[in-house]
C-alpha cells in the first residue's frame, strides 16, 4: 500500500512539471492517451468486452487528439516562419 501512496505523489509530481515545461495543451493531449490505455487494459485483464458506444466515443477520441495535434504543428510552423 505505502509504494502505491509513493507512486501516486511521483505521478502528481510529473503531471505538474510536465505542465510547468510544456504547457496545458501538451500535458492534456497526453491524458486522452489515458483513455485508450484503460479501455485496453480492461480488455486484456478483465476480458472486458464494449458495445459500439465505446468504440464510437473513443474514434471521437482519437479524433479529437489528432485534430488538436495538427492544429499545434500547423501554429509552430506558422510561428517558425513568421519568426524568419
Amino acid at each position: 500500500m505505502p509504494v502505491f501512496v509513493v507512486l501516486n505523489l511521483c505521478l502528481w509530481l510529473a503531471c505538474f512539471e510536465t505542465i510547468r515545461l510544456e504547457g496545458p495543451v501538451f500535458y492534456s493531449t497526453w491524458t486522452f492517451i489515458g483513455t485508450p490505455l484503460a479501455i485496453a487494459a480492461g480488455m486484456v485483464f478483465f476480458a472486458e468486452q464494449h458495445s459500439w458506444w465505446i468504440w464510437s466515443a473513443l474514434l471521437l477520441l482519437l479524433g479529437s487528439l489528432y485534430l488538436v495535434n495538427v492544429t499545434m504543428v500547423s501554429a509552430h510552423r506558422q510561428k517558425a516562419a513568421d519568426q524568419d
